[in-house]
């Protein structure tokens, strides 16, 4: 696979730096969204598959700073962008030497076996990094709450961290794993598995928070910085590589975490909470960070 992986970024690359293809002004072009990290980047690795597979150079443009690189007009009050263009090259290296043309609107899905290598192709580093060495064995957990009970229908479940441990001690019998890797959004989450669950090695990442929904709908930016959520998103993928397991719900971050994760060339066993379809988004889920608040002061007083 490393073959053949090595062979597809060498042709993407290739292609999207072709100087002949941008004589054409056919640019196949998107407009960069801000939604989350997961979906930003999949919107990218989208737009680079089907310019390939149309054999145009892809671009992207935005009306906007991408909110990674700088905050979300109704928080931003001023303050400048990360760095003058306020868009994914911040932190990346250039996706191809075309310039953008008008805006298709074709929405193409991110999907497919070759979205993986077409994501880590967008996400190209200046320089390489190097996350620091944690207690191993280790199995990862990645607990995302902040605004997923704020879609209405489309709401997600708050999960408390018992049933993420549950999942993991039974379809890990022959490996109990004491050394867990928590990622979060919710600093209610980091409080309750320590005090709840003081049995287990928790390891996370020293960090501002938000507290369930406090941050409202999409800020991805608590620490009211950009450019240090970057930095954690990445020292995530990087640590997160040292585990054999990874526990999560329905998230575009939590399959980025995974992918990363395989990069490694090892087995990594996958387990989700809420893989029954029938569940995962409804209307009724928005009631749950209420529930899961009342449930931990219960447990707490036991």
């Amino acid at each position: 696979q490393n073959d053949e992986k090595a062979s597809f970024l060498k042709k993407l690359h290739t292609h999207q730096y072709n100087m002949t293809k941008c004589n054409k002004n056919d640019t196949y072009t998107k407009r960069m969204i801000s939604s989350g990290w997961g979906a930003d980047i999949n919107h990218v690795a989208a737009g680079l598959l089907h310019a390939l597979d149309t054999d145009r150079p892809f671009q992207i443009v935005q009306e906007d700073y991408w909110h990674y690189s700088a905050l979300k007009p109704r928080w931003r009050n001023g303050k400048p962008p990360v760095c003058p263009s306020g868009d994914l090259f911040c932190y990346f290296l250039p996706i191809g030497v075309c310039n953008a043309t008008t805006v298709d609107p074709l929405n193409t899905r991110p999907q497919g076996a070759l979205l993986p290598w077409a994501r880590e192709y967008a996400t190209r580093k200046y320089m390489s990094q190097h996350a620091p060495t944690i207690n191993l064995p280790c199995a990862a957990i990645h607990v995302r709450r902040a605004d997923v009970v704020l879609h209405g229908k489309f709401s997600r479940k708050y999960f408390p961290i018992s049933e993420y441990i549950k999942l993991l001690n039974v379809n890990m019998k022959d490996k109990k794993y004491t050394n867990i890797l928590l990622f979060t959004d919710d600093q209610n989450a980091i409080e309750e598995a320590i005090t709840l669950h003081p049995e287990y090695n928790w390891m996370y990442l020293n960090r501002t928070r938000h507290r369930g929904s406090s941050g409202g709908f999409e800020n991805q930016i608590p620490s009211g910085s950009p450019k240090d959520e970057v930095v954690l998103i990445l020292v995530t993928l990087r640590l997160a590589q040292q585990c054999d397991v990874l526990v999560h719900t329905t998230s575009s971050f939590a399959t980025a975490i995974h992918n990363s994760m395989l990069e490694t060339g090892r087995d990594i066993t996958r387990l989700q909470i809420d893989s029954d379809n029938r569940v995962r988004q409804h209307v009724n889920n928005s009631k749950t960070e209420i529930e899961l608040k009342e449930y931990v002061q219960k447990k707490r007083r036991e």
